[in-house]
C-alpha cells in the first residue's frame, strides 16, 4: 500500500501525536531536554512525559461514565447539564477543569474496535454463519465517521455490536475500546477486561432505522415528554419549555411543532422530521458517543443533506458520530470524515474520506470523470452481470489484502466480551419515580385516547347495534316456566358478547406502540410495568363505559328483574367480563410478540372456558378430564352470580302446575332452579372472589410477560 493512504495504525497514532497544552514547567522541561539529547535522562522523562497523557484520555472515559446519570443539555447548543452540586459528581475536579473540560474534550474521545468476529447461532448440526470476520477500526472525536458497504455486508451488525444491542442469537468475539479504557476490574487500574455493552450504553446514544413515535402525538408533545422523563431534575415548566423551542429551532421542527406524527393510514410530518425528531430526543442527554443507523434511508437527497447536517454539527461538538450508510449522494459523501467499507462481513476500507481515491487507483479502478466516489466504490465491490463467481471472489481477495496489507490484527489480540460480569457495571439511571412514570403516561395515554375519535365511535356504535339487536331477540322476556331457557340465553349472551366485543380491539391496539415502547425503555425514559399498567388504567376507562351502555340498553330491553342486587350483579360481571378479556389479550400479546399468532390464541384459551361456563352443559355433567376448565372459566362464576342474584328470592316461578308439585318436574322455585343448574347460593359471593382473583391473574401474568418481552429486546 502507498504511504499516501491511511492505514489503521496511522488512523490511531495521528490524534495521539495531536500536542496538548503545555504549562510553564513542561516547556522548561522541553528545553532541559534538547540540551541533554545524548543523556539517559532523555529517554526516561519522555517516557513518564507520554503516561499522563494516556491515562487523561482514560480518565475522559472515567469521566463520561461518572456523569452519565447527569448529563443534560440545558439547551440545543453544546452546553450540557452537569450538576456539580450533587453527590459523587465533581468531586475531583477543580473550577478550571470544569470550565475548560469540555474543550478539552474535542477531538480527544477514540473509540476502538478490533478483532470483531460476529457468527449467527444456529442448530445443533448446523454450520454457523459467519457476519463479520475479524472487522477493526477507529472512530473519532469531532468527526463524522460512515460505515458503508452493500445490502448485507453487516453493517447494522457491526453498529449493534458496537452499541451492545440486539445480539441475543449472536456469538460476538472482539475488543472494543474508548481512549484505550477498557474498563477496570474490582477498582484497579489496569486493563483485564474489553468494554461492557452496559458502560457503551452510558456513554452513547442510538438512533434506529425506522423512527417510531405515537402516531396521535404532536412534535411539541413528543419533545415535552422526552425532556420530560429523562432531565436528571425535575426542571420547571419554563425551562422545559425553552428548551423544547430552542430543539424545534436547532433542528428545523419549528414549522410542525404543532402537526401529528402521523403513521401509514394517518398523514403527518415527513420522513426528514421524524428523522430530525429522533435525534433531537436521543441527544438530550448530551452522549459522547452517538450512533445512527441508516439515517438517510427513505429520504431524497435534500432531506439526506439536512438531517447530515444536523449530525455534522454535533460531531464538531467533540462527540464520536458513526452512521451506517448504504449509498450515500455527493453532498451527504462530502460531510464525512472518515469511512468504513464493509464488504462480504470483512473490511475493504478502513481511512479518511480523502484517500478513499487514492485506494481505488492503486487497486487499478480509478474514479472516473462525473462519476460519485460513494457510488463509484460501491460498484466496485459488487458482482458485474456476466462476471464469474471465481473471478469476483479474486477480485475480493485483492481488495482485502490492500486494506490489510501494512497492519494485520491476529486473532489472538481478540477477547471475548464478558458479558456475564454485565451485573458489575452501573446501569443507566430511570429519573422519574415510579408514581410520577405511571401519571406521565396515563396523561400521555388519556390525550391519545381522546384523539382517537373514529376508534372510539366506531366501538360504541358496535355496542349500541349489538346490545340493541340482542335486546330485540328477548324483548321484555318474562320470569316465566317457558321462558326460563331465553332467561338464561340473554344472561349467557351478554357475557358472552363482553368478552368477543372487546378481545380483537384490544389486542391490535395495545400492540401497535410496541415499538415505541421499546425504544423508549432503552432511552430510559420509564420502566415497563409502568407503561403496562398506565396503559391498563386508561383502556379500563374505555372497558367500563361500554359495559355500562351495554348494560343499560339490553338489562331493560329485555324487561330483567329490577332488584338493586340483580343490576349491580349483573352490571358488576358485565365490567368484570370486559375487564378479564382485555387482561388476557395483553397478556397473551405479550406473550406471543406477534399480533397474528395471538389472534389465533387468544381464541383458544377464550373458547373452551366459555363452553364449560354453565349454560350449554351444567357443572355436574362435564367430564371429569375437563372439570379443570369449568373451575378455572370466569363465565361460570359470573354466570352463577347473576342467576343467583335474579332468582334467590324469587318464590315460585309463574307457570308451573300447583296440583301436585311432586310429579311436575318444570314447576319450580327460584331456590329449585339455581340448584337445578348445578349452583350454590352459598357460592355467591365465592364467585366475586373468584372473579376478581382470575382478572388480577391476567394482569399480573400480562405484566410479567411484558416486562420480560421489553427487556429481551435489550
Amino acid at each position: 500500500m502507498s504511504s499516501d493512504v491511511l492505514t489503521p495504525d496511522d488512523a490511531l497514532t495521528d490524534p495521539q501525536e495531536q500536542p496538548t497544552q503545555q504549562t510553564s514547567a513542561d516547556l522548561k522541561s522541553d528545553r532541559t531536554q534538547e540540551e541533554s539529547k545524548k543523556t539517559k535522562k532523555k529517554k526516561t522523562s519522555k517516557e513518564e512525559s507520554s503516561k499522563p497523557s494516556e491515562n487523561s484520555r482514560a480518565q475522559i472515559v472515567e469521566d463520561d461514565i461518572e456523569d452519565s446519570e447527569n448529563r443534560f443539555r440545558l439547551d440545543s447548543t453544546q452546553v450540557p447539564l452537569i450538576a456539580e452540586s450533587w453527590e459523587g459528581i465533581g468531586k475531583k475536579k477543580n473550577k478550571t477543569e470544569n470550565s475548560e473540560g469540555k474543550t478539552s474534550k474535542k477531538g480527544e474521545r477514540v473509540l476502538r474496535w478490533k478483532g470483531i468476529t460476529v457468527e449467527e447461532v444456529k442448530k445443533k448440526k448446523k454450520l454457523p454463519r459467519a457476519i463479520l470476520d475479524n472487522v477493526n477500526g477507529h472512530a473519532f472525536g469531532g468527526e463524522l465517521t460512515f460505515i458503508m458497504g452493500s445490502s448485507g455486508a453487516g453493517k447494522t451488525t457491526l453498529l449493534n455490536v458496537l452499541t451492545g444491542r440486539n445480539k441475543s442469537s449472536l456469538n460476538t468475539n472482539g475488543e472494543i475500546s474508548l481512549n484505550g479504557y477498557k474498563g477496570y476490574e474490582n477498582g484497579k487500574k489496569e486493563r483485564k477486561r474489553s468494554l461492557e455493552p452496559s458502560e457503551m450504553k452510558q456513554l452513547s446514544a442510538y438512533v434506529q432505522q425506522e423512527d417510531v413515535f405515537m402516531a396521535s402525538q404532536t412534535v411539541s408533545e413528543v419533545l415535552h415528554f422526552a425532556v420530560k422523563m429523562r432531565s436528571p431534575e425535575r426542571l420547571s415548566k419554563e425551562k422545559r419549555e425553552g428548551l423544547v423551542e430552542s430543539l424545534l429551532v436547532t433542528f428545523g421542527l419549528k414549522n410542525c411543532e404543532n402537526t401529528k406524527i402521523g403513521s401509514v393510514k394517518e398523514k403527518g410530518i415527513s420522513r426528514g422530521e421524524k428523522k430530525r425528531l429522533t435525534v433531537a430526543c436521543e441527544i438530550l442527554t448530551d452522549p459522547p458517543v452517538l450512533f445512527c443507523d441508516e439515517p438517510t434511508s427513505g429520504l431524497d437527497s435534500f432531506m439526506s443533506h439536512q438531517v447530515m447536517k444536523c449530525l455534522k454539527d454535533l460531531a464538531t461538538e467533540g462527540k464520536i458520530v458513526i452512521c451506517t450508510i448504504h449509498q450515500p449522494s455527493t453532498w451527504v459523501y462530502q460531510m464525512a470524515d472518515r469511512l468504513v467499507v464493509l464488504c462480504q462481513g470483512k473490511v475493504a476500507f478502513e481511512g479518511k474520506t480523502k484517500n478513499v481515491e487514492p485506494f481505488l487507483a492503486k487497486l487499478g479502478s480509478p474514479v472516473p470523470e462525473f462519476a460519485g466516489v460513494s457510488d463509484h466504490f460501491i460498484r466496485v465491490l459488487s458482482r458485474a452481470v456476466g462476471e464469474k463467481q471465481n473471478d469476483y471472489e479474486a477480485r475480493m481477495q485483492k481488495i482485502l489484502n490492500q486494506q490489510q496489507s501494512t497492519h494485520q490484527l491476529t486473532r489472538s489480540e481478540s477477547v471475548r466480551y464478558q458479558q456475564q460480569n454485565e451485573d458489575k457495571t452501573k446501569k443507566k439511571k430511570i429519573y422519574r419515580s415510579w408514581c410520577c412514570q405511571f401519571f406521565a403516561l396515563t396523561g400521555r395515554g388519556l390525550i391519545q385516547i381522546s384523539r382517537r375519535k373514529k376508534y372510539i365511535v366506531a366501538r360504541l356504535i358496535l355496542t349500541v347495534l349489538v346490545s340493541w339487536f340482542l335486546g330485540m331477540v328477548y324483548l321484555r322476556i318474562p320470569i316465566h316456566r317457558d321462558h326460563l331457557l331465553g332467561i338464561k340465553g340473554v344472561i349467557f349472551g351478554t357475557l358472552q358478547m363482553n368478552n368477543i366485543l372487546y378481545m380483537m380491539p384490544s389486542l391490535i391496539s395495545f400492540w401497535e406502540d410496541y415499538p415505541v415502547v421499546v425504544r423508549e425503555y432503552q432511552s430510559n425514559m420509564y420502566s415497563p410495568s409502568a407503561y403496562f399498567m398506565a396503559r391498563s388504567f386508561t383502556d379500563s376507562i374505555l372497558h367500563l363505559i361500554y359495559p355500562i351502555i351495554f348494560f343499560v340498553i339490553i338489562y331493560f330491553m329485555a324487561g330483567l328483574p329490577l332488584t338493586f342486587i340483580g343490576m349491580t350483579t349483573f352490571l358488576t360481571m358485565c365490567v368484570a367480563m370486559s375487564m378479564i378479556i382485555t387482561s388476557l389479550s395483553h397478556a397473551v400479546v405479550s406473550l406471543c410478540g406477534n399480533v397474528t399468532i395471538s389472534l389465533t390464541v387468544a381464541p383458544l384459551i377464550s373458547v373452551p372456558v366459555m363452553v364449560f361456563g354453565g349454560f350449554l352443559i351444567t357443572v355436574d355433567a362435564v367430564p371429569w378430564y375437563y372439570k379443570p376448565l369449568s373451575y378455572v372459566s370466569w363465565y361460570h362464576y359470573a354466570f352463577e352470580a347473576i342467576m343467583i342474584a335474579f332468582f334467590k328470592d324469587h318464590g315460585r316461578i309463574e307457570g308451573c302446575q300447583t296440583v301436585n308439585p311432586l310429579f311436575d318436574i318444570e314447576c319450580s322455585t327460584g331456590e329449585k332452579l339455581i340448584t337445578d343448574q348445578d349452583f350454590k347460593i352459598s357460592n355467591f359471593w365465592v364467585d366475586f372472589v373468584a372473579v376478581g382473583a382470575i382478572l388480577v391473574f391476567w394482569k399480573i401474568f400480562g405484566l410479567l410477560t411484558f416486562v420480560f418481552r421489553i427487556r429481551s429486546r435489550t
